[in-house]
């Protein structure tokens, strides 16, 4: 068995080691130029980790069901791959709504909730309210993400999504904001930007392969 654990497990591990690091370059970088805004996007990222922690569970699960399904049976009922695909995106869409009139409808400001005993900034807040739209679409964009390399995960294709995660994110997205910031002196405000254009990227790139692999299986 351990050959299959070595194929899977660091894999795995490096995504999320390569992520962490990417967060942290991130700061730095926005440290180092705007400290304002780099309190409005710690909040934002702290709020955009705590929902993702539905989509998380969800994946995990779907890791389980998936060689399950592969095989052929759930319990005493006959499943499939693409059933457990269709359950899983309807799951993570109808999330999403949710999240959608909680965040957009109702204009909810989750990030204040993270702050304890001191009012917040006035410029930290414009800027995250300015910033609602972006986050609410890296959260969806995110959470899509997480279930579709969860079921690749549970076929055992790992080395996609880590090629992904290198190519987008630290290609893309830490490369696009040091150029923008660094070289072109755009504000450190475009950061928020830049890191939607690469959760984009990924999302076309796992879903071009998903799409692909499912076909094949």
């Amino acid at each position: 068995m351990l050959p299959d654990f070595l194929r899977v497990g660091p894999p795995t591990a490096g995504i999320f080691l390569i992520e962490t690091m990417l967060f942290t370059g991130m700061m730095f970088l926005l440290g180092r130029n705007n400290i304002e805004f780099l309190a409005s996007l710690g909040l934002i990222f702290q709020y955009a980790t705590m929902a993702m922690m539905i989509p998380i569970g969800l994946s995990q699960a779907t890791v389980q069901r998936v060689p399950v399904s592969v095989a052929g049976n759930v319990g005493n009922s006959p499943a499939n791959l693409k059933q457990v695909t269709q359950a899983s995106l309807v799951l993570v869409g109808l999330y999403l709504v949710v999240l959608a009139v909680l965040h957009l409808g109702f204009e909810i400001r989750f990030s204040e909730l993270f702050v304890v005993g001191a009012p917040l900034d006035t410029q930290v807040l414009d800027d995250i309210d300015r910033a609602k739209f972006l986050t609410f679409a890296i959260i969806a964009f995110h959470a899509l993400i997480i279930v579709m390399a969860g079921i690749l995960r549970g076929i055992g294709d790992v080395q996609s999504r880590l090629w992904i995660v290198l190519i987008c994110y630290w290609g893309a997205e830490l490369g696009l904001g040091v150029y923008l910031i660094e070289v072109a002196g755009y504000l450190v405000e475009n950061s928020i930007k830049v890191v939607a254009i690469a959760k984009l990227l990924s999302l076309i790139s796992i879903l071009l392969r998903f799409t692909k692999t499912l076909r094949c299986s």
